[in-house]
């Protein structure tokens, strides 16, 4: 299969992954018992969010994408390959990360801190219920009030958390791979070129992404725990996508990281002349191995 079709089969996988989780988001969570000597954790005041939903994708996703073709612009001895495996890297970690939240969420229905007011109108109201466990949120006809609810019963872990995590902390990884942050000498204690800058700004993304997460807590959405979840979550995808693509933070060989298939196609060799050069490389080491009954008769 031509390398351009393989990138374009993998996009197309990771589209249909994207497309799930956004069917996962609009889907009817779990209802959970609801203990009545839990009800003080859920009457938080509703307020809106600090950073919309619209606006993730590009925090996480556009702006991303962007730092990773302007380095691979700048990088006079990089290859198309290798931004092309990062990019491929990212969207992997945004859409796995996604997928696996919303389908936790849905599996597990916890309420968010402001439940109460999304079911009855107000943070102090008195709780009506359906039957013991079950709290009864009135007729929602409107569409607005059904999905408030809905989504009060989407509280772990947080999708916002972990999709800025799994997007911001892979262009962390990338900065610090891309700047060699961890290229210094490990022979030698002492570094021979500035390294502050380039750790501030590999450190910005993530910074970003741990700002995102204290709006979720301050915003009342979500509790502490489903923000640390869904943090480790999107740290750990990132990781996993990161290395899955060859990349290394410690490697300070750009080109290195790529593997031995990746290199060659990025230097347009095909598939025939590999063989070619594995063929020639055997008829070389051939020839200047000694045999072994050379080396009896010169015993």
């Amino acid at each position: 299969m031509n390398e351009r079709y393989r990138v374009a089969f993998d996009i197309a996988l990771l589209l249909i992954l994207l497309s799930i989780g956004f069917s996962l988001e609009f889907a009817e969570p779990y209802e959970k018992f609801l203990n009545e000597n839990l009800i003080y954790r859920l009457r938080y005041p509703m307020k809106k969010n600090s950073v919309p939903t619209a606006v993730l994708p590009f925090i996480s996703i556009v702006f991303p994408l962007l730092c990773i073709f302007l380095c691979s612009k700048m990088d006079t001895s990089g290859r198309r390959a290798r931004s092309t495996a990062a990019s491929l890297g990212l969207l992997l970690s945004v859409a796995i990360s996604f997928v696996f939240v919303n389908s936790v969420k849905q599996a597990c229905g916890n309420y968010r801190p402001d439940f109460a007011a999304r079911c009855w109108g107000s943070a102090t109201a008195d709780p009506v219920w359906k039957e013991y466990g079950k709290p009864d949120c009135g007729n929602l006809e409107n569409e607005s009030l059904l999905n408030d609810v809905r989504q009060g019963r989407r509280s772990f872990p947080s999708g916002h958390t972990s999709m800025s995590f799994s997007g911001l902390f892979y262009l962390s990884l990338y900065l610090m791979y891309y700047l060699k942050c961890f290229g210094g000498s490990r022979t030698n204690t002492e570094r021979t070129e500035a390294f502050v800058w380039k750790v501030l700004i590999s450190l910005a993304p993530l910074s970003v992404a741990v700002g995102v997460a204290i709006t979720r807590i301050r915003d009342m959405w979500h509790h502490p725990e489903d923000v640390i979840v869904g943090s480790l979550l999107g740290a750990g995808t990132s990781a996993f996508a990161f290395s899955l693509q060859g990349f290394s933070v410690s490697d300070t060989n750009t080109s290195s990281n790529l593997s031995k298939y990746q290199r060659l196609n990025a230097e347009g060799v095909n598939d025939a002349s590999l063989e070619d050069d594995n063929e020639e490389d055997e008829r070389t080491n051939m020839a200047v191995r000694p045999s072994s009954m050379l080396n009896l008769n010169e015993m």
